[in-house]
């Protein structure tokens, strides 16, 4: 992308040349991995949370549809065994490309945990997923979705493959520990099998248990919409340019099959200048440009350009380009106040073009994600 001196220029003057001109260094941020599937086991091993099982009380059933967990138990199913403090979790597949917003703990009786849960994902190396470990405090503090406590985390991608593992601190104290639960899983992923470990800290539960599913416990959400996330290439605004849709809110899909998207981080405060962007499902090791707008084009519906929708409009600023890693992530800010040249009560609406130089479907070598609209406070 051109710019002027003062880093701005008019968004016409790139349509007419049709390009964007990337200088810039790479950074890579966040991805995903994949692990090696085992076996389900079928009898109780010493340390195994599920032996010595009874029954459970009622509760009431949920579905996942609605909040996007990747796990949803029906409260109050399955049986009950000693708690002890150790890692639970279960063991599952990824079917199709997720990305990871939330990390979350099943609150059973919807009145609080008793104790926080520290929880994460991890790669087939057995290395914890940086991003997606967190603590999900105890009491109520965190943000009820249906059943579960959530804590949300940067945008992170799985790619498909077999044997992810998802784990967290079972508390000790004197609550149910309820296992053989009925459950559903998010249709891109597949359960394998509630798994465990032994020790009084975080570490990879990857010993497969004798219950027949999961255990009330570590979840995580997948997709949604990014606070003020628009212009999808889904046909709820204008059409992709060459029958490209996507089916989720992101932008037109490129040659790997899925369309990019853009979620913030931080916050909207000028004074802290704490606000980031987390790009996922861009093309993997291509370079991405991260631009601002004033305007939102065509009302927020979008304008194809190139094998995309052109979202954000007016004078615009470059903020930064990015090569994707391996996993097709990239990451901007914080720090973005300076290039960017908002102050507090401006609307600037944000998006990223990227190179697709192979097998575009469209033909034009390059895409953009959806937009992102950001209103600034002190």
């Amino acid at each position: 992308m051109e710019e002027t001196r003062g880093g701005a220029v008019g968004i016409d003057r790139i349509l007419r040349r049709g390009r964007m001109d990337f200088c810039g260094n790479t950074l890579s941020a966040l991805g995903g991995a994949l692990l090696v599937i085992g076996t389900s086991g079928t009898a109780a091993a010493q340390g195994d949370p599920a032996a010595n099982l009874g029954p459970a009380s009622g509760g009431v059933a949920l579905g996942v549809a609605a909040s996007n967990n990747a796990i949803e138990f029906v409260a109050g199913s399955g049986s009950c065994g000693s708690n002890s403090l150790q890692p639970v979790g279960w063991e599952f597949d990824v079917v199709n490309p997720v990305v990871v917003s939330a990390m979350t703990w099943f609150d059973d009786g919807l009145d609080g945990l008793s104790v926080g849960h520290e929880v994460g994902l991890w790669d087939p190396a057995g290395n914890l997923i940086a991003s997606t470990h967190v603590t999900i405090p105890s009491g109520t503090t965190a943000t009820l979705d249906g059943h579960w406590r959530v804590v949300s985390i940067p945008p992170t991608q799985l790619l498909p493959g077999a044997g992810y593992i998802a784990g967290g601190m079972n508390g000790q104290n004197g609550e149910c520990l309820t296992s053989n639960v009925t459950q559903t899983v998010h249709p891109d992923l597949v359960f394998v099998d509630a798994t465990y470990s032994t020790g009084t800290t975080l570490n990879r539960p990857a010993t497969h248990s004798s219950a027949t599913s999961g255990f009330y416990g570590v979840g995580f959400q997948i997709g949604g919409v990014p606070p003020g996330a628009f212009c999808f290439g889904d046909g709820s605004g204008s059409p992709c340019p060459c029958g490209n849709e996507v089916t989720e809110p992101e932008g037109c899909h490129h040659s790997g099959g899925v369309g990019a998207r853009l979620s913030p981080g931080g916050t909207t405060s000028v004074a802290s200048d704490d606000l980031t962007f987390h790009g996922t499902q861009l093309l993997p090791n291509q370079p991405g440009l991260l631009f601002a707008g004033q305007n939102a084009v065509n009302g927020g519906a979008g304008a194809i350009f190139g094998d995309g929708l052109r979202c954000a409009g007016g004078t615009v600023r470059r903020l930064g380009v990015r090569t994707a890693d391996a996993a097709g992530a990239s990451s901007w800010g914080p720090g973005l106040g300076a290039p960017g040249g908002w102050a507090a009560g401006d609307t600037r609406r944000f998006q990223v073009w990227y190179r697709d130089p192979v097998n575009s479907p469209c033909g034009s070598a390059f895409n953009l994600s959806h937009g992102v609209e950001v209103t600034f406070t002190p």
